[in-house]
């Protein structure tokens, strides 16, 4: 079974939008994963150390400081199958990027930033993502 991202960009967010629209009814599950520019919170000893209350207000605290770049999506049915093609062997996760990251402004740290653009040397768009904001409020990326 192959795997398919399906990555959204501002171009084919509609389509991407109508196809998993299409899909709520036969997968009424989902899972939501967000990626940031790594953490500028670190706790001052070893985390594993940390009480839960201490990891969630580190957590939290890095959350509401970084801007998120990513946001993946998974759809599937109560039998944890995910939807797929029409040959039944490919199935989809879908990759949305956003595009009002700005490095000028919003806090990062900069090996992320270099680790995105060597995504990029691997066929990702982390310039689209990475890159001087624009205007406008329109959160996929143009492609």
């Amino acid at each position: 079974m192959t795997m398919e991202v399906r990555q959204v960009w501002a171009h084919n967010f509609d389509s991407e939008a109508k196809l998993i629209e299409s899909l709520l009814p036969m997968f009424w599950y989902m899972a939501v994963d967000t990626e940031f520019l790594r953490m500028v919170y670190w706790p001052a000893g070893l985390a594993y150390k940390l009480e839960p209350a201490e990891r969630y207000r580190l957590l939290r605290c890095n959350v509401d400081t970084l801007h998120p770049v990513r946001l993946g999506l998974m759809l599937f049915d109560a039998r944890c199958v995910l939807p797929g093609g029409h040959d039944g062997a490919t199935r989809y996760v879908w990759q949305f990027n956003f595009h009002d990251f700005d490095v000028r402004q919003h806090r990062h740290v900069a090996e992320s930033v270099v680790a995105l653009h060597a995504e990029q040397r691997r066929g990702s768009r982390p310039d689209a993502v990475v890159r001087h904001r624009r205007g406008g409020n329109v959160w996929p990326a143009p492609a």
